[in-house]
């Protein structure tokens, strides 16, 4: 195997091949070659690494202060499905299609790592945690101008037994960011992986949340329609028109 760097490793016989350690950028090309009987080599030709959604050096391992400048930490945005329509199926992460990844490492027991994640106020967020090599509590903090609070907090375990729930739902407030924080369990090290998909509260009613005169939204009549949408705490509700006749 060849890093970016130049440096070059390489095995014999049977063995189990890990990529350890901080990937760098570039072109990285890994080579298998199996040395007895007939001559067996894989080619890996292509390894596809996200640099905005990934752990590529050491994540901080905590949120910064009320008031601190945040833009030095790793950041993560959540992927939208639009409006009420658009949204339908979609089933916030469970869909990979949807869903932004984050990839990281707890490399040490006293290892954490911290993330943004962004996102307007009344946004809907759903982090759901794919997979650990090793037990991680992760917990989800808002910070406002002068508080810094956790609001949630859950254990994963090695798979295949990720602990429930599935997936965390998590909601902006106004003049507050979310930032999650993953620890390591019980001293134990390695990777883990989570996705996160949302909801817009922008995108979700495009025409506002509230009836006016004349009606600026769709009209829904005529065969069956399907809506997907969301509420929280600030929400204002959402709008629907449903054309009907007289005997409907």
């Amino acid at each position: 195997m060849t890093d970016g760097d130049g440096t070059t490793f390489s095995t014999s016989g049977w063995f189990h091949l890990e990529l350890d350690g901080t990937i760098g950028f570039g072109d990285l090309s890994v080579v298998v070659t199996r040395e007895s009987g007939p001559s067996q080599v894989l080619d890996v030709r292509i390894l596809v690494l996200d640099p905005l959604n990934g752990e590529f050096g050491d994540a901080p391992a905590a949120p910064p202060m009320p008031g601190e400048d945040a833009s030095t930490w790793p950041s993560i945005t959540p992927t939208t499905c639009g409006n009420l329509t658009t949204c339908v199926g979609s089933m916030y992460a469970t869909t990979v299609g949807l869903a932004a990844w984050w990839n990281g490492t707890i490399d040490s027991p006293d290892d954490s790592d911290a993330i943004r994640l962004e996102g307007d106020s009344g946004d809907l967020v759903q982090l759901r945690v794919v997979g650990v090599t090793g037990a991680i509590s992760v917990e989800v903090w808002e910070r406002t101008g002068d508080q810094l609070n956790m609001v949630e907090s859950e254990t994963y375990h090695n798979q295949p037994n990720l602990t429930a729930p599935p997936s965390l739902f998590l909601e902006h407030n106004p003049d507050s960011d979310l930032w999650v924080v993953v620890n390591s369990v019980d001293s134990e090290t390695g990777l883990y992986s989570f996705i996160v998909a949302g909801r817009s509260a922008s995108d979700e009613t495009e025409y506002g949340e509230t009836p006016d005169a004349p009606w600026s939204g769709p009209i829904f009549s005529g065969s069956e329609v399907s809506l997907s949408g969301h509420l929280t705490s600030s929400d204002e509700g959402d709008s629907i028109r449903l054309e009907v006749g007289s005997r409907s």
